[in-house]
């Protein structure tokens, strides 16, 4: 708007200008009022310019508009850079406007994504409902023992088949269950050394019991050191919880909460590594979060940011 305004106002100024010049410099031989004749020499008699229709001799020259036009011209130039300021600054915000666009797009449909897969049943869930049909069939016709022997035929032919399903299933599921079960202790071997279980050399769950190997010593759970029976709890929590969260499995909220782990005969040094590496292990597994519970230490700095601290001095509380 100011820009064509800028230009309209140049423009005109301009053929002002030229209607004056053309104007002036027009010799007229006869009154435009009253058509009357000029005389001869009314013109030429004076050593001054006259003007032809009123006799004045304060006529303007072409040069009294010049400064006039240079300021407009100045103002159109200025309007025009103002104007190309404006049209690269709209292009900009488009683009950006258009990125945005594209970025809420992917994060909808991967929110959509997410939606559905944890709206979906969980796998363990569908093989226990399968078992669970499977054996009420199965009761149903062990205690019809006392129908007519052409009943008794069938109903055993339909055993026979509901058995071998059932063991078909069972040897599934204990594959499935060994699958996971060894993913588990692969992740739980890993994330012990990673929280500084030393000399480990191997583990693995059984029923009731953890066996490790370390140093050469075949041990169990319960033989472990404060310190070490601590690092070996929270990798295991850790282990079950990504592999479940990778199978899409169960729905643990994703919250651990460790209270104290310094008491656990732990120096300060080893405490400041161990929560270091469950920072960095809990980064691997989406939807965690951990919160400890402990006194504040010097050593702490350089493995939590303030941001993702929050504490309590003197007679303050945290809650």
């Amino acid at each position: 708007m100011g820009y064509s305004t800028a230009r309209r106002l140049l423009q005109q100024a301009k053929d002002e200008a030229a209607a004056g010049y053309v104007f002036r410099k027009l010799k007229p031989v006869c009154c435009p009022a009253c058509e009357s004749g000029f005389k001869p020499g009314r013109f030429e008699a004076v050593s001054a310019e006259v003007c032809g229709l009123c006799g004045s001799n304060d006529i303007k020259t072409d040069e009294d508009s010049s400064f006039d036009i240079s300021a407009l011209e100045l103002a159109v130039k200025d309007a025009e850079t103002a104007r190309k300021s404006a049209a690269a600054a709209s292009l900009q915000a488009s683009n950006a406007l258009g990125s945005a666009e594209t970025d809420r797009e992917s994060t909808l449909k991967s929110l959509r994504n997410l939606e559905k897969s944890l709206s979906s049943m969980d796998e363990a869930n569908v093989i226990a409902h399968q078992i669970s049909v499977l054996e009420g069939r199965l009761e149903e016709l062990v205690q019809s023992d006392g129908e007519t022997e052409t009943d008794q035929g069938t109903d055993d032919a339909v055993v026979s088949i509901l058995k071998e399903t059932e063991g078909l299933t069972k040897r599934m599921m204990e594959a499935l269950q060994a699958d996971i079960m060894k993913q588990v202790d692969d992740e739980t071997f890993r994330y012990a050394r990673l929280l500084g279980v030393a000399n480990l050399e191997a583990l693995s769950f059984k029923p009731h019991r953890m066996d490790i190997k370390q140093g050469g010593t075949d041990l169990t759970f319960g033989k472990l050191n404060a310190g070490e029976n601590l690092r070996m709890r929270v990798a295991a929590s850790l282990a079950t919880l990504k592999v479940a969260r990778n199978r899409g499995f169960g729905r643990h909220p994703g919250l651990i909460v460790l209270d104290s782990p310094a008491a656990s005969e732990m120096s300060a040094p080893d405490f400041s590594e161990l929560v270091g590496a469950i920072g960095e292990i809990a980064s691997e597994i989406s939807g965690v979060q951990v919160i400890v519970g402990a006194v504040t230490r010097p050593e702490l700095d350089a493995v939590i940011d303030s941001e993702h601290r929050k504490e309590a001095v003197g007679t303050e509380v945290l809650f």
